[in-house]
């Protein structure tokens, strides 16, 4: 053969190499891709020895065909061994990519079988497989390895998924979407949709996004909101206000993708028709219908509705002081506003979005996180008003809107809240505010300017947020004389025998401290609170209250877990996150602290979230790492919605188990996706203390 030719064969055999490695990956995406019509089916298969085409002695110890039932795409395939006494262990590589031993669905003592159910993935893939054979008459002992072969050729494949549409990219602030009630199924509304506000409010922070709505009738019978804001995992919603004289509360929950219908539940209470059941629905959002309020500061000018006229009369003002530090306001009664000429909108009360920024900036002020959303607009005579919901009452002890001191016009010493009202020209404002604070608990004395940005779209009527001021509600210090600059008030110096608590309170470090709350006794965890409170690792509120049904936020969390694992070190410890700013001062240390350990770990972009609760996967993963557990990448928990449990959670839920730090819900629940409490997360610190 001459060099040329020599060449041109070689070329030839190149190129075939290279089609074949073009093609094998191809095959292969397909197959990892199918999927099959959701139903019952025979699945053939064969049982090979491992990494082998010959036949393994399992095979005599199968019935076959397996049975096959696809279910929202996921394929499950039961499998029935024929020496159930003698098998003791079978195990498949499950869906999650796990080896499991799957469910046992049916086991038969007189015929010595047992069929056991898997969740698989890639039918077409060789699946991995272990067996376990105690045989004590043969005197057969043996573990070994097995590969499954499956063959799905006859399974007819699902119809191609629709085009999931994708989410609009939103810069953060708020919005107003539209959006429906569905039915359990098909596109049927639910009569929910009459009990609920529309349009509601979308708000994006730090790119998460959150969906308030109001109950506008019958708050009291709607019992319990609520949703799978990630698509699967059902989680109450947070009320952020009610009103019980007018029967309505205003409610949030997050969501993950606009573009996907999420299910969720509403409980429906009444007692005196002996009528008390939960019904499924789903909430679809009209992503055409969004339009920003106010976005990164800086107002989208919006149509504004003339909602329905409703008569009132101006409610009594109440005044409050200001505070020292900070450009100090001038002590004078709040003007009366003058109509502002062209408005349209009636007399009456509405809701309306707010946000409260950092002076003279677009970024969010962690003032924001000490009201409620959203506020109210108050109309009358034309003169408008805005009323918010202070959430810190007894430590917000100046509150001052364009250099006047602002109204008191309901409040709840028990709750530690109070509403105010200031005079707003119109909406779509922004507004020049002063805020003092005085927190002994955390050695926190501050004052700071703040704007708050008024929303330019009126949303739907609501109810008189006047109400009873309790005494002693407002009793700031008197005002001072402005001064042209700031100036920076003076820390009071703290009582020595005081030890900061998170979520309220002091606790003596000379003596203990008598547990005395109103709202513990009975509660599955009152011995683990008392515990912690006569330790000094918590304390009650001031109401002599613990509210230990209550979320806790990774903030709260990381101070108690720092206080009982005595770590130290300050906030200059940690490499910081991109969201320090908003980290309370009362919890930099802890959350440094913890953070420096990889006990707490930030997000990949680099923020901390310090008010985002905490759900019970989470706390499960963080108290593992605190107590420097062994974890098994293999092993799984024994809870009965395992199912619904991440793969990344299951071996830490699983060793927190074992080390019996966690037990479960009803029906030997985990409920991974829910809020972790107050009281849960108590009990898991005192357990932690106890090892």
């Amino acid at each position: 053969m001459n060099k040329a030719r020599f060449g041109f064969v070689l070329r030839i055999m190149a190129f075939i190499l290279l089609i074949g490695s073009v093609i094998q990956p191809l095959g292969g995406a397909y197959a990892e891709s199918a999927r099959y019509k959701d139903g019952q089916y025979v699945l053939p298969y064969s049982i090979l020895k491992d990494g082998t085409t010959s036949p393994s002695v399992m095979e005599g110890f199968v019935l076959k065909p397996a049975a096959l039932e696809v279910k929202d795409g996921k394929n499950y395939v039961s499998i029935t061994v024929t020496q159930d006494k003698e098998i003791t262990g079978l195990k498949l590589t499950t869906a999650d990519g796990t080896l499991s031993e799957g469910t046992v669905a049916n086991q038969n003592a007189s015929n010595n079988q047992r069929t056991v159910k898997f969740e698989l993935g890639d039918l077409n893939s060789t699946i991995k497989g272990w067996v376990k054979i105690e045989w004590p008459e043969i005197n057969y002992f043996n573990v070994y390895d097995v590969d499954f072969k499956f063959d799905p050729s006859q399974i007819p494949a699902a119809e191609p998924k629709p085009e999931t549409p994708s989410d609009p990219v939103l810069n953060d602030g708020q919005y107003t979407i539209a959006y429906s009630v569905l039915q359990a199924t098909g596109d049927t509304e639910s009569s929910m949709n009459k009990y609920f506000s529309t349009p509601a409010v979308l708000t994006v922070d730090k790119g998460q996004k959150s969906i308030s709505f109001s109950v506008i009738k019958d708050s009291s019978t709607i019992q319990e909101i609520q949703v799978a804001g990630d698509g699967t995992n059902l989680v109450p919603a947070t009320t952020v206000s009610e009103d019980k004289a007018a029967n309505t509360r205003v409610i949030s929950f997050p969501v993950e993708r606009l573009s996907a219908i999420l299910p969720g539940t509403v409980r429906v209470f009444v007692a005196s028709a002996n009528y008390d059941k939960s019904h499924a629905v789903r909430y679809k959002f009209n992503l055409d219908s969004i339009t920003a309020v106010s976005v990164g500061g800086e107002e989208t000018p919006t149509s504004t509705p003339t909602p329905t006229p409703t008569p009132i009369s101006t409610p009594a003002p109440g005044t409050e002081g200001g505070g020292d530090g900070g450009t100090a306001p001038v002590t004078s009664p709040s003007p009366v506003p003058t109509a502002t000429p062209g408005s349209s909108i009636a007399d009456g009360y509405y809701s309306i979005d707010y946000s409260i920024l950092k002076d003279g900036s677009n970024e969010v002020s962690m003032m924001d996180t000490y009201v409620q959303h959203p506020g109210t607009l108050i109309v009358s005579g034309g003169q408008k008003y805005l009323a918010i919901t202070l959430t810190q009452s007894k430590e917000i002890t100046g509150f001052t809107v364009g250099q006047q001191s602002v109204s008191v016009i309901a409040s709840d010493n028990a709750a530690n809240t109070r509403t105010v009202q200031f005079p707003i020209s119109n909406t779509g404002v922004r507004l020049k505010a002063w805020v003092k604070i005085d927190w002994p608990e955390f050695n926190y004395f501050h004052t700071y300017n703040v704007d708050i940005k008024v929303g330019n779209t009126v949303g739907g009527q609501t109810s008189n947020p006047a109400g009873q001021v309790d005494s002693g509600a407002s009793s700031p210090a008197a005002t001072p004389t402005p001064s042209a600059t700031a100036v920076a008030s003076a820390t009071p110096t703290p009582k020595p025998t005081s030890t900061p608590v998170a979520n309220g309170g002091t606790t003596g470090t000379e003596q203990a401290v008598p547990v005395s709350l109103t709202d513990v006794n009975g509660h599955w965890a009152q011995a683990a609170i008392e515990q912690a409170i006569k330790s000094g690792l918590v304390k009650g509120y001031d109401d002599n209250s613990f509210r230990p049904n209550n979320p806790i936020n990774r903030a709260e969390f990381a101070v108690l877990l720092s206080r009982a694992l005595k770590l130290e070190g300050g906030a200059t410890d940690s490499s910081g996150f991109s969201d320090a700013s908003s980290i309370p001062a009362w919890a930099a240390d802890g959350v440094a602290q913890v953070a420096a350990r990889k006990i707490i770990s930030g997000y990949e972009d680099g923020s901390f979230r310090a008010d985002r609760k905490i759900t019970r996967a989470e706390l499960a993963v963080i108290i593992v790492r605190a107590q420097g557990l062994k974890v098994d990448p293999t092993a799984v928990p024994t809870f009965s919605d395992i199912a619904d449990i991440a793969a990344w959670a299951r071996p830490y839920i699983a060793a927190a188990e074992q080390a019996g730090l966690i037990s479960g819900k009803g029906g030997n629940r985990y409920a991974p996706g829910e809020y972790a409490t107050r009281a849960e997360a108590v009990t898991l610190l005192v357990k932690l203390l106890e090892q």
